[in-house]
């Protein structure tokens, strides 16, 4: 067999290991100490689209309402993407119970996620716009923390630590295992000057700079509402992005319900790579790919010819040896280390898992908050 294949190889498993290690390292070398005795001065304006979240709403506004920050320097806006349940008959409960709490409905003919948002930045007071989902449980120093950020460091666009909700099952710790991952690379990668992504369950900005980048105008994708706001940030405003480094700021969500859910998950993340424009994040979404189809390709190979065992081997362990480095700096952070009992099982599932959602990119549509849209 070829040393030229043998090096090609090695090569790729050394880019991924360095593409992913060196900005964990950053961000967990990086990361600033929390002031206990900070006091905000902020008015910040929470907003929470919503559609179709009867089942975790509730859970939202509990959290929501122990948040520890003042409770005149907030307001809460809840939108109402067009709910089919009981979604804005919850939310109406919980009027009197909020010091200043809105609840907005999308015009008729106003239907998805940016619009919600668009709406509430419109309607927003504060000068800073925070954005969580319905489905999220917020920890009580959450706006404390992104507050503290925002004005220690004056950030034009903060983005916040996400994890999943602990639930049983094989699936879902994979899931909540590959959340995490993900989430320390993109901390890092962002305070290196290099975002990647972004969630909207724990976000905020300037709603000038919403205004004048003109928010999600042009965006004609259902999804990615975030991470084009971010790569707008980033184009207009480099520098000063953020990713805050407190782990008692870790919002919450939902896992995907079951496999058919976390493959449409995928495809509709898959979709939007090329409309981002950004190398950077191209790139090292064609590494990770490639990274976890070498195992399965050349394990397919030795079956005709057994010389392909070693580069079988060879790529698995390599990969499951930076994966494991990766998990292991994440899961402090995150408090999670039994999700390294599942790095194993991650080794075999991901590279199915990458290859299924790659072809429903091309092939297949999604489902998401009970709609149909082309991938």
């Amino acid at each position: 067999m070829s040393h030229l294949l043998y090096f090609i190889v090695f090569g790729i498993i050394l880019l991924y290991g360095f593409s992913l290690i060196v900005p964990t390292f950053y961000f967990i070398f990086k990361r600033k100490i929390k002031n206990k005795d900070f006091v905000p001065s902020t008015f910040v304006s929470v907003l929470v689209p919503v559609r179709n979240e009867e089942t975790q709403l509730v859970e939202c506004l509990e959290s929501l309402l122990k948040l520890n920050y003042p409770d005149n320097k907030y307001e809460l806006l809840l939108i109402n993407d067009h709910s089919t349940d009981q979604t804005r008959k919850l939310a109406e409960r919980y009027l009197g119970r909020f010091p200043l709490f809105k609840i907005i409905d999308n015009p008729a003919n106003v239907f998805g996620k940016k619009s919600a948002l668009t709406l509430g930045v419109q309607a927003a007071q504060g000068e800073l716009i925070v954005t969580t989902d319905g489905d999220c449980i917020l920890p009580s120093s959450w706006l404390l923390s992104i507050v503290e950020t925002y004005e220690t460091e004056n950030p034009v666009f903060i983005s916040g630590p996400v994890a999943y909700k602990k639930q049983g099952g094989l699936l879902r710790n994979l899931l909540a295992m590959e959340q995490i991952a993900l989430q320390i690379i993109a901390a890092g990668s962002m305070q290196m000057g290099l975002p990647i992504l972004c969630s909207g369950a724990n976000l905020a900005y300037k709603k000038d700079f919403f205004i004048e980048s003109g928010g999600y105008q042009n965006d004609v994708l259902a999804s990615g509402d975030d991470v084009f706001l971010m790569l707008k940030a980033h184009r207009k405003y480099p520098g000063r992005l953020r990713f805050m480094s407190d782990s008692s700021s870790i919002v919450l969500t939902s896992p995907a319900e079951n496999l058919r859910f976390a493959i449409q998950q995928r495809s509709r993340w898959l979709s939007k790579i090329s409309a981002y424009g950004n190398s950077w994040i191209s790139g090292l979404g064609i590494l990770v790919f490639l990274c976890n189809c070498l195992p399965l390709f050349f394990a397919l190979l030795s079956l005709y010819n057994s010389e392909y065992l070693t580069l079988f081997f060879l790529t698995f362990a390599g990969k499951m040896l930076v994966d494991v480095l990766l998990l292991s700096l994440a899961v402090p952070f995150y408090r999670e280390p039994r999700l390294l009992l599942f790095a194993f099982f991650g080794e075999i599932v991901y590279p199915f898992l990458s290859i299924i959602s790659v072809g429903a990119v091309f092939f297949g549509t999604f489902n998401w908050k009970g709609r149909t849209y082309k991938v």
